[in-house]
């Protein structure tokens, strides 16, 4: 294999076969002018780290990109500045269309083996996550990943992750770069990440009752796997929220934990069918006071 810029491909002139310096990885010293050449001992490793300022200057930026599509609550094309919580990342918006995002974070690399590449793609990935986890919660969205991640170096690019399924959109609202210096504050807040993971993942379930069995059991964790204490929580949110005498025992429940139960043992004052179509009709609001409960809870 050669040298690819006119850069080392592998190992330096003079080191013999069995040397550490000639089974550097292939393009490890891509663009790199050695100022000196160093003749390897057999206990002598190479100092790659100490071969002159050109080091420094051919380093180059590798973009890491994560799609994402943000059906409802957009956002223009953008840099979000946010240090030291969260790394500087490029938003580019692809297709308001189908609300894709595209999120950037940069990483300086000598090169793109697979040695360094993924390691700083696990680095960014766990910035983003976590960038993702308080922007939704934050701006009140869902963010779906498409599964996909790329890397940008050299005006090319390049797919790290097989192609996974992504997600179409509704109607839209763009927010401006205006968005991240109003809110900088709440993003930059010190949060409870696990509570927020746990909200943001039932939040983003599709199947509506699939998200309430979600959201109301993070509601019972909170509580203590009390229903009189998740009713307590309901109540002193909106002490207006229905009540009703369970069958079982003629304690008065809400709304919300009638309609669990409906779903986890046979009433007879209800049907299978009846308790999906209510669960449908209240799921938004639902979902908005577990935020709105949760939300002191997750600082």
């Amino acid at each position: 294999m050669g040298a690819v810029g006119g850069g080392v491909a592998r190992g330096v002139r003079g080191c013999g076969a069995g040397n550490w310096c000639n089974r550097l990885p292939y393009g490890y010293a891509i663009g790199v002018s050695l100022s000196r050449e160093r003749k390897c001992e057999s206990d002598d490793l190479f100092d790659f780290f100490t071969l002159g300022d050109s080091m420094t200057t051919s380093i180059e930026t590798t973009r890491i990109v994560f799609p994402a599509v943000l059906a409802v609550d957009q956002f223009d094309t953008q840099e979000v500045l946010l240090p030291p919580i969260f790394p500087t990342i490029s938003i580019l918006l692809v297709d308001s269309a189908v609300g894709l995002h595209e999120f950037k974070i940069s990483k300086l690399l000598p090169h793109q083996h697979p040695s360094f590449l993924l390691s700083a793609v696990a680095e960014a990935k766990s910035q983003i996550e976590h960038f993702w986890t308080v922007l939704a919660f934050v701006r009140d969205t869902t963010i779906r990943p498409t599964g996909e991640v790329f890397y940008e170096f050299n005006n090319q690019r390049h797919e790290v992750y097989p192609r996974r399924s992504s997600s179409s959109a509704r109607l839209v609202g763009v927010a401006g770069s205006g968005w991240f210096d109003s809110n900088r504050d709440a993003l930059s807040a010190s949060y409870d990440l696990e509570r927020l993971k746990r909200l943001n993942f039932a939040c983003g379930i599709d199947e509506p009752i699939g998200r309430f069995v979600a959201l109301y059991a993070l509601l019972l964790s909170e509580a203590g796997d009390s229903q009189s204490e998740v009713d307590r929580l309901i109540l002193e949110f909106d002490p207006n929220t229905q009540q009703t005498p369970s069958p079982k025992n003629g304690k008065l429940e809400t709304l919300y934990t009638r309609l669990r139960n409906e779903l986890a043992h046979v009433r007879p004052t209800s049907n299978v069918f009846s308790t999906h179509d209510e669960i449908e009709l209240h799921l938004q609001r639902f979902q908005w006071l577990v935020k709105s409960i949760l939300r002191p809870l997750t600082l």
